[in-house]
This record gives C-alpha cells, sequence and structure tokens, in this order.
C-alpha cells in the first residue's frame, strides 16, 4: 500500500477563474438576458450516500464567492467522505420573493429526480447555507404561509382579489407568497444576512443600481395586471402597490418583501445558526459588517451565534469558515444518532 497526497484545490481553482465585474453587473441588471445561467450546479458527481450542503450567494456576486469555504471544508478527510458541496446561483436584481420560489421549486425537482434515480439517499438530511440576499431565499424553507396569511397580514381576504387573476397569474402569486417548509432540509446556516433590511439600498448607489436592474417582461407585464385586478377590491394605498421592487429595494429596512418574511415565523422544527461579520471587533454583539448591522442579522431563534471580525464578506472569513466546519461536523453526529 502507498499512501497518496490527494490535491483537491486546483480542480476548484480551474472552476472558479476569475470574471469581470462587468459580468457580474450584467448578471444582475438583466435578470431575463441571463436565465440560462441561473439554477443548481453540483460541485462533483452525484453520490447518493452523502448528504448534499448547498451554498446560496448574495447581491452581485455568483457561485465563486463560496471556493474557499469549499476548499478548507472538502480537505477534511471526514466532512469530505460524509458530504457533497452545490450551489445555488440566481441574478440578484430579480424580485427576492420571485428568485425565492425558484430556488423552492429547483430544489424540490433536483430532490424528486435523485430520489427516483437512488432509493437510497442522504438528501432528508440536506444543509442550506446562504449569504446576504441569499440568506432571505434560504429563510423561506423555514416557513409556512399561504394567500390566507398574505389576506391576514395586509387586511384582504385572497377570495376577494384571486377571482379577478387568470390561472397563469394565480399560479404566479401563489409561487411568490406561499411558502411551506422543506423537511428534506434539515439545517441552516444564515451568513450576515440582513433579516430586518439594509440602509445600503437607500443610499444613492443602491438607488442607483435599483434604477439601472430590467425585470423580466413577462413577470412586469403580469404583476401590473395582478395589481390592477387586485385594487379592484382594495385601494393602491392599502395594498402599497405603488412600485415592483426588484432585488435591491427589497433589502431596504421598509420594504414590503422584508415586512413580510419578518411577519412569518421560522419554524421551530429545523436549527438555524447564525454567523455574523463585524469590521471592528469580534465576538461583540451590535456594531456592523459595513453594509448588514447586528440587529439586522441577529435572530433570537438561532442555535448559535458566532460574530468574526470581518466585513460583509464573512464566508470568506477563516473565523466563519471554521464555525461552518464546526457545524458540519455536529450536523454529522445528530444524523448519525
Amino acid at each position: 500500500e502507498i499512501p497518496l497526497e490527494l490535491d483537491y484545490s486546483t480542480a476548484l481553482v480551474y472552476m472558479a477563474k476569475p470574471d469581470s465585474l462587468l459580468k457580474r453587473l450584467q448578471y444582475m441588471l438583466l435578470p431575463e438576458e441571463n436565465a440560462s445561467l441561473q439554477g443548481l450546479y453540483q460541485m462533483q458527481p452525484y453520490d447518493p450516500g452523502r448528504i448534499p450542503v448547498v451554498f446560496v450567494h448574495g447581491l452581485l456576486s455568483d457561485l465563486r464567492t463560496w471556493m474557499q469555504m469549499v476548499n478548507t471544508l472538502q480537505n477534511d478527510p471526514l466532512l469530505r467522505e460524509h458530504y457533497q458541496f452545490w450551489g445555488y446561483t440566481y441574478s440578484s436584481g430579480n424580485p427576492i420573493l420571485l428568485s425565492a420560489g425558484r430556488f423552492r421549486q429547483d430544489l424540490d425537482r433536483w430532490v424528486a429526480a435523485r430520489r427516483a434515480e437512488f432509493p437510497e439517499n442522504r438528501l432528508d438530511e440536506m444543509v442550506v447555507v446562504g449569504h446576504s440576499m441569499g440568506g432571505l431565499l434560504t429563510k423561506t424553507l423555514l416557513m409556512d404561509a399561504d394567500a390566507h396569511t398574505f389576506g391576514e397580514l395586509y387586511g384582504s381576504k385572497a377570495t376577494d382579489w384571486s377571482r379577478n387573476l387568470t390561472a397563469e397569474q394565480q399560479d404566479m402569486i401563489t409561487s411568490l407568497i406561499s411558502l411551506q417548509v422543506r423537511d428534506y432540509v434539515k439545517r441552516v446556516v444564515f451568513i450576515a444576512v440582513p433579516h430586518r433590511g439594509s440602509q445600503m439600498a437607500l443610499s444613492w448607489l443602491g438607488r442607483l443600481g435599483s434604477s439601472l436592474v430590467k425585470l423580466p417582461r413577462n413577470f412586469v407585464k403580469n404583476t401590473a395586471e395582478m395589481a390592477q385586478a387586485i385594487l379592484k377590491s382594495r385601494t393602491q394605498q392599502d395594498l402599497q402597490m405603488q412600485r415592483i421592487e426588484n432585488g435591491i429595494d427589497a433589502l431596504a429596512p421598509t420594504s414590503r418583501t422584508v415586512e413580510y418574511l419578518n411577519r412569518i415565523p421560522l419554524t421551530s422544527r429545523i436549527p438555524y445558526h447564525s454567523i455574523i461579520g463585524n469590521h471592528e471587533v469580534a465576538d461583540m454583539p451590535g456594531g456592523t459588517d459595513g453594509i448588514v448591522p447586528y440587529h439586522s442579522s441577529h435572530l433570537d431563534g438561532a442555535v448559535s451565534e458566532v460574530i468574526v471580525h470581518s466585513g460583509h464578506s464573512a464566508q470568506q472569513n477563516p473565523l466563519a469558515i471554521h464555525e461552518m466546519r464546526r457545524i458540519l461536523h455536529l450536523h454529522l453526529q445528530e444524523s448519525r444518532r
């Protein structure tokens, strides 16, 4: 027997060749033109004997942002033996609820296809990790809500306006506001997530970026028609339908998306963890990572919370990666039990 040294990093370096800022801007600002890039990506061939870990990036980003974390985690022999790493990418210019709905649909389809192909699998032990805006998409995996919930929160009965919508529009609005806990997800990690929004979205740079986002034509058309149908039974002021929120708009502390997601409780069945950046000091509640303040990233129900000395890209911080490694070891122990 001859022991071998294995190189797991070179393949990631090849996969993560640097992309230009212009291309990332195009990905965010022109979601319809870049729709073919969006979806779930495997970083290695599917293995039914290993637990999937799905990484979801944030604003103006893509899967490359996770490569340092994936590289470190897969060089841990135990984690490499029991986990496989996937990534989900989307245009962060799209409305968050639209991206979140597509994320849930893509995960559902992927899980169903793998279950059909491999009856013996570990899909029901899945871990999902969301950074920044990606954490808001991930958050919807832990929620139960429907059109009646939406009506109760905003003082409108679904039956009052749903009869005015076409079947296509009803399906569309259902995918946006109807949420269901995904029981195949068994643990979630939030990294620098603006659960209560970020003032960055209200800055001149945020407003400029928002003004340049070109939303998908069919989505805009359907949304305008839905608003018109809904407003037959409710006033525009009541429903606050003045403008379609794109991804940047939805990060504002006053956005309707942030309000909606904060009104729906997270399930207690699935444990979730918080990793938060503070650009001045570690292990100290408060402050900010430069983009998201602590009070926005903090969740009372998190089973653990670690604050690292980092800017907003905390997913690339060595101590945050170390905490992610600890969480995956914990998940493996609990899965075995």
